[in-house]
């Protein structure tokens, strides 16, 4: 089991709610290229992107990226000129930015998407807003349901030889029969919900989940970083500018404290997880002895 799976829901819900706001808010380099790399590390130890999406994300990053100095052509350091449009240095450096941070925000929710799924959404949500919890819930449960699906249905046809007309009538069908799949399965969990009294009132449900001692650490912990970095902003740490000039990242006052405690905020799930796999290795290594200790 991932150590991430054993914490309380409420500390993640926290961490992550925050570090999509910090990724959102700060228009930082720094600060965007700490807030990808949590969400690189985390999501390489907790769940590993496919390698089919990384062509996807770098697409996206370059159209952000060489987008910019096309729509904002600001700045004073002319590179060259396109079309008669001037290509700065800024407003390229600001395209960089907002592609990295961009791509933080999608790693983030792809983060979430497999760290608060079903149960712990339920728990979370579940009695202050039950019809919101089970829509994401079911949302997040139909996505990679349909996919699947989507792909048995293809496999199918293939296997029986294909449809046998073009591509466009061949997607068409595949579409068609998704949907009815997708209905059925509809209707058949609400006629479950019915009959297991989903729409009583004061309706109850259990939760496997405890708010230990270790969990209220973690919590404390993520308030007092989250509270560090807001604390440093508002002494102006964060402040970066990019037009008409690139400023620099040590411009700011306290600029080193903000990267240690925004870092530190950004790798904590990752050391956390990490911790987790060598405390495990390690309870195997105890475990199973090799053959010289055992001898000796």
């Amino acid at each position: 089991m991932k150590k991430t799976d054993t914490c309380h829901p409420l500390p993640l819900l926290l961490f992550f709610l925050a570090a999509v706001l910090f990724s959102v808010l700060y228009m930082h380099p720094v600060l965007a290229v700490l807030s990808l790399l949590g969400g690189v590390c985390f999501l390489s130890l907790y769940q590993p992107l496919p390698l089919r999406e990384i062509p996807f994300l770098l697409l996206l990053f370059f159209t952000v990226c060489l987008g910019n100095p096309i729509f904002v052509p600001r700045g004073r350091t002319v590179l060259f000129f396109l079309f008669h449009i001037p290509i700065t240095l800024e407003s390229l450096t600001a395209g960089a930015v907002n592609g990295v941070l961009l791509l933080s925000v999608l790693l983030w929710c792809r983060a979430i998407f497999y760290a608060l799924q079903g149960d712990r959404l339920l728990y979370l949500l579940g009695k202050r807003a039950p019809k919101t919890a089970l829509i994401l819930s079911m949302t997040l449960r139909f996505i990679p349901m349909l996919t699947r699906r989507f792909r048995e249905i293809r496999s199918a046809q293939q296997g029986c030889g294909g449809t046998g007309v073009g591509k466009l009538r061949s997607a068409s069908l595949y579409f068609s029969a998704l949907v009815s799949c997708a209905l059925e399965d509809s209707v058949t969990a609400g006629a479950s919900m019915e009959c297991r009294g989903g729409n009583l009132p004061g309706r109850s449900f259990y939760a496997p989940y405890v708010f230990s001692r270790r969990d209220k650490w973690i919590t404390g912990t993520l308030l007092l970083l989250i509270l560090g970095i807001l604390t440093l902003s508002a002494l102006g740490s964060g402040a970066y500018r990019f037009y008409p000039a690139l400023s620099g990242v040590w411009d700011a006052r306290l600029s080193l404290p903000l990267y240690i405690v925004y870092g530190g905020f950004m790798l904590l799930p990752a050391l956390w997880e990490l911790w987790g796999r060598i405390t495990y290795v390690r309870a195997i290594y105890r475990a199973f002895p090799s053959e010289k200790e055992t001898m000796s």
